[in-house]
């Protein structure tokens, strides 16, 4: 029990009271969800919050990432996600700068843009501070594929200092707190190839970053997440 009195600070002699854990009220949203049933943002904070903290089981987030697949978001529910998503995390503070950034929706195999775009960016006098994931639904994320040339795992402070010396960066999002939930989420989307939380994952990433200008890389055709233009529109 050391562990646990560790992280409760207990000296020696204390005296606790155990009892069984009550089930977080969060379980009961995602049983909703389930259900096809519409959430609130105070529902799905709730969730979101759970799910950082660690009161959610494996089993209970897949769950309620297999809901979102299967029911899908609506555009409050997706904002409602993105919002939760950011606050329960930290934040990319840069001061006065003004931020760009860009993201793909991912899906291509050996797709390079953000390695060719980000330095091109930078070299240009603007400010792009860029966190990507590692793979989802292809074998390689831009992570994977950066980090062939270049550590990713960079942490704030790192980054406020790559930033300020080069005016870009190109670091796996997960190594910094940033939208932390949307890196678990990805734990269960990576094996079962899905990704029901494109949206919200997209620009909760980017609002963690005070990003001012966003832009959004679309592929489309066979293979792709989105098979048509007129889907991409």
């Amino acid at each position: 029990y050391d562990e646990v009195a560790s992280k409760l600070k207990l000296e020696d002699g204390s005296l606790v009271d155990v009892r069984l854990s009550e089930p977080p009220r969060s379980i009961y949203f995602v049983r909703e969800k389930l259900k096809g049933k519409k959430l609130t943002y105070p529902e799905i904070y709730e969730i979101v919050r759970d799910v950082v903290d660690g009161r959610l089981t494996e089993v209970e987030i897949s769950a309620f990432v297999t809901a979102l697949q299967t029911f899908g978001l609506d555009l409050d529910e997706a904002t409602s996600l993105s919002k939760a998503m950011v606050e329960v995390g930290e934040t990319l503070d840069l001061g006065d700068v003004f931020v760009v950034d860009k993201h793909s929706i991912g899906g291509v195999p050996g797709d390079k843009t953000s390695l060719l775009a980000v330095p091109t960016i930078a070299a240009s006098g603007l400010t792009i501070p860029k966190t990507s994931s590692r793979a989802i639904t292809s074998a390689a994320g831009t992570a994977d594929r950066a980090e062939v040339f270049m550590p990713v795992n960079l942490d704030l402070e790192e980054i406020k200092s790559v930033v300020k010396k080069t005016g870009g960066c190109l670091v796996w999002g997960g190594a910094l707190h940033l939208s932390p939930a949307d890196d678990i989420f990805v734990q269960v989307e990576y094996p079962l190839a899905i990704d029901p939380l494109l949206l919200p994952s997209i620009m909760s990433k980017k609002k963690a970053v005070n990003a001012k200008i966003l832009v959004i890389d679309i592929p489309t055709g066979r293979g792709t997440k989105v098979k048509t233009i007129g889907e991409a529109n």
